[in-house]
């Protein structure tokens, strides 16, 4: 499911194309034909459910506009089609998804620094940068 929501899904749904399907192959030999717009609106329904219920949290506590750097998200559904388009609606405030062009980390594989600017390592290296700082 995870493969097919970053490969195929949307977090926003509205503006798909309501024909438009794809092929996706559910457990290890089973091929599904679904549509694409279909995907999207169950990840656009729990993407802001999760959301809001984060910003609900966040906003118990302290209030947003103590974070003057915003909010970054991490793990893979931020990379998700669209994902950056729920996040200031519902928050608020500036958020991001991935530390973008960080020249740091160029000194770790300059030719591969894309990579390290997804999501999925975005938390690790906030803490290698905060710790380079010291």
């Amino acid at each position: 499911a995870e493969e097919i929501k970053i490969k195929y899904g949307s977090a926003t749904y509205l503006n798909l194309n309501e024909d438009e399907t794809i092929k996706a192959k559910l457990f290890k030999h089973h091929m599904k034909t679904m549509f694409k717009k279909d995907i999207s609106y169950v990840i656009h329904c729990r993407l802001v459910e999760i959301l809001e219920f984060i910003d609900f949290a966040i906003s118990s506590h302290i209030d947003k506009k103590q974070l003057i750097y915003g909010i970054i998200f991490t793990g893979g559904t931020s990379n998700t089609s669209s994902f950056r388009k729920l996040l200031k609606p519902i928050f608020k405030i500036d958020c991001f998804t991935y530390l973008e062009n960080n020249s740091m980390f160029t000194i770790i594989n300059p030719n591969n620094i894309y990579l390290l600017n997804n999501p999925i390592y975005t938390a690790v290296l906030g803490v290698l940068k905060l710790d380079f700082k010291k």
